[in-house]
């Protein structure tokens, strides 16, 4: 009566603390999906095994009231035998069985509700992770933002540089097209000027055809004066002057000419370097219209990448104002999940005293074998698979291929899976209800380098006694890459 009415405690205690965290989840006050539907399902089912042990428990008490009021009344004993006892013995029976299967149920219950912990645990920590990690991720997008700001700032300087370049561009063409009108304009002036000296020339040919005929003339003009004797004295001195003069306008001419010809020579080269001054303008010019256009596209994406940095610095800050909120959720989020994890830290120690408590052991009438013998050729077996190739690579369709064949050959065997180094599943038959095996003591022996043998615990596949077996994988040079195991049937 003592076990039996602190095992019903335990129950009222553990469907009092589930009712509440299972009205919180329901009513999504603490605790964000996924983890309130993975958290429900347990809690539904430890509230129903709960239950159903109470309304069990219920009727032993109501029998033995109904028997003990048989006893005190000697008279009605005999008429009651033959009609109480066999309905009575057939129901103490029917509530054994019950009380058999439930406590298989309660215990598989248990071991769930103990995974369930160990994966908040894991929640908990990977929560904790990820509210440090959005803290750092907070942080750099803050400098993001700063350096997107000054890189708004630099584009804009940018953009004014390019548009002053373009201005700069703009005076140089205007004083190169000036310069090419005056140079056209002065190319002008000396071709008049060419010509010009032209007409000089020919005058100055002219006057030295007179020169020559003048003093033709003055040579006559001594010879007839020769003849003449003295009367002819005085016409001589005149002769011999006109030839002095024809000879020095003779010089005059030739000197002339001479000037002429430099002049002709120098604006020549003139000529030359303004036509050589012309074409290195044009090129100056279309090189410098190049240049512009240019510095066109140039201002046309700078004004596209400020535009574009812009945009980003307001993404950026939404991004910032978003991430915030996230933040803010997150801590709430990892408060709740820190908080519900305790209680199913409560409801798990409970579960466990509830699971260990002679009454239910007796009301099993079963202890599980632990058969050593029959899980070395397991063991065995899995030792061969660990050092086959396909293994040791962690390919999951080789995995898959290899230990689906496997397991359809091991009747004892109900499940197969294989985990990396990081507690993620490669392959899982049947399909692995948690997504990381970090945090189970078959993966963290196997992966220390050990053979891992657990006790008896009952299935949650098939609610039947069983152990899981576990081995390191090793790669070709010896380092431990990942985990085999499997789950063996003790029924």
């Amino acid at each position: 009566m003592n076990s039996g009415f602190r095992a019903t405690c335990g129950v009222w205690g553990i469907v009092a603390v589930l009712g509440g965290m299972t009205a919180g989840v329901l009513g999504g006050w603490w605790w964000p999906q996924p983890l309130a539907v993975t958290a429900s399902s347990f809690i539904a089912a430890l509230v129903a095994v709960g239950l159903v042990l109470l309304r069990i428990r219920q009727q032993l008490s109501h029998f033995s009231e109904r028997l003990a009021s048989i006893v005190e009344k000697p008279g009605d004993i005999e008429q009651e035998e033959a009609s109480i006892l066999p309905r009575a013995q057939q129901q103490t029976k029917n509530l054994e069985d019950r009380l058999r299967a439930l406590t298989r149920d309660y215990q598989a219950t248990a071991s769930q509700v103990f995974s369930a912990v160990e994966q908040m645990a894991l929640a908990s920590r990977n929560a904790g992770e990820a509210v440090t990690t959005f803290h750092q991720l907070q942080k750099v997008a803050g400098t993001i933002s700063d350096l997107g700001q000054e890189l708004t700032r630099e584009v804009s300087g940018n953009r004014e540089s390019v548009v002053k370049c373009q201005e700069v561009l703009e005076q140089a063409l205007t004083a190169i097209d000036r310069i090419r009108f005056d140079s056209t304009r002065v190319a002008e002036e000396i071709a008049g000027l060419r010509e010009a000296v032209g007409q000089v020339d020919e005058i100055v040919a002219s006057i030295g055809q007179i020169s020559q005929h003048t003093r033709l003339l003055a040579l006559n003009a001594a010879i007839e004066a020769a003849r003449a004797g003295e009367h002819g004295r005085g016409f001589t001195i005149v002769a011999g002057e006109v030839k002095k003069l024809s000879d020095r306008t003779q010089q005059a001419v030739e000197q002339t000419g001479l000037i002429l010809q430099e002049i002709k020579e120098k604006m020549e080269q003139v000529v030359t370097r303004i036509q050589a001054g012309q074409e290195g303008i044009a090129a100056g010019v279309q090189e410098t219209g190049r240049v512009k256009g240019s510095i066109a596209c140039l201002e046309q994406e700078v004004a596209g990448i400020s535009s574009r940095v812009n945009e980003a610095c307001q993404e950026i800050n939404g991004y910032l104002e978003q991430l915030g909120a996230a933040v803010e959720v997150l801590d709430n989020s990892f408060a709740s999940i820190q908080k519900v994890g305790e209680m199913l830290a409560e409801v798990a120690s409970m579960v466990e005293r509830n699971a260990s408590t002679g009454d239910l052991d007796g009301l099993a009438g079963e202890n599980p074998p632990r058969d050593e013998a029959r899980m070395e050729p397991v063991m065995a077996a899995l030792r061969e698979l660990s050092c086959r190739p396909e293994i040791q690579v962690l390919d999951p369709g080789s995995h898959g291929v290899i230990l689906r064949e496997w397991l359809a050959k091991r009747q004892e065997v109900e499940a197969v899976y294989s985990n990396r180094s990081d507690g993620t599943f490669i392959f899982s038959q049947p399909p692995a209800a948690l997504a990381n095996a970090r945090i189970r003591p078959w993966w963290q022996k196997a992966m220390a380098g050990e053979e891992y043998i657990s006790t008896v615990y009952i299935s949650a596949i098939t609610r039947q006694p069983c152990r899981t077996l576990s081995l390191p994988i090793r790669d070709v040079s010896g380092r431990i890459v990942g985990v085999l195991a499997a789950d063996v049937s003790l029924a």
